[in-house]
């Protein structure tokens, strides 16, 4: 309806600002002479990349379910929420076969759907990009914290990466993406989920990744 299509594009247009302001922001510096360190652009890459994966996200809920809400605080079922975004949104668009297995879990906890969605978005945008036959979401419960496994068929992280933790720096791809996907995933859940994120080197089949979320 009109309230919900209004809301919609002043979050839209929110997040499209925050591109503009630092497009202008990079510009003034160039046309000032000031010299860029990598690390300077890589800043203003990932905070463009994630304004618009945003906006990407907010736009599919808009489209094909009645999640208008995303940026605001929800207290909800988490495992519920994800398993809902999964099987009504993300897998209408796009043709990839996820499996699920909740064990009847149920995680009550306070966290920013747009935050939550972008995250896993993202994860799923990489197992995409490594033409992986079949992504797994296993839920279960750990000394009352929420544990996530998310893990994917094909291709193992390169052996050229002997380190995993640098999986999660800006820079560094485990596909042919930009290399900001899983240092925008890690913050959302550091940050927003107040939780941890690791990689499993001991799954050989593919890639997985473990979220854990406190209470």
């Amino acid at each position: 309806d009109y309230m919900d299509l209004r809301d919609s594009n002043h979050i839209i247009g929110v997040y499209s600002d925050i591109i503009s302001k630092k497009i202008l922001l990079l510009k003034r510096r160039v046309d000032n002479g000031k010299e860029l360190s990598r690390a300077d652009l890589l800043n203003f890459i990932q905070g463009i990349s994630l304004a618009n994966e945003k906006i990407s996200t907010i736009t599919r809920f808009t489209t094909k379910s009645n999640y208008l809400k995303a940026t605001l605080e929800t207290t909800e079922d988490i495992v519920s929420y994800i398993v809902d975004y999964i099987q009504k949104i993300y897998q209408v668009l796009y043709s990839i076969d996820i499996l699920i297995a909740t064990h009847d879990v149920r995680f009550i906890k306070e966290f920013q759907p747009i935050e939550l969605i972008t995250a896993i978005d993202n994860i799923l945008s990489n197992s995409r990009r490594k033409r992986a036959s079949k992504v797994i979401f296993d839920f279960t419960l750990k000394d009352g914290d929420l544990l996530l496994s998310i893990k994917d068929v094909g291709e193992p992280l390169s052996q050229s990466i002997t380190d995993w933790n640098l999986i999660f720096e800006e820079g560094i791809t485990t596909t042919k993406g930009s290399g900001l996907g899983l240092s925008h995933v890690k913050r959302i859940v550091e940050e927003n989920l107040k939780g941890q994120i690791t990689y499993n080197p001991n799954y050989t089949e593919g890639f997985e990744l473990i979220i854990t979320i406190p209470k």
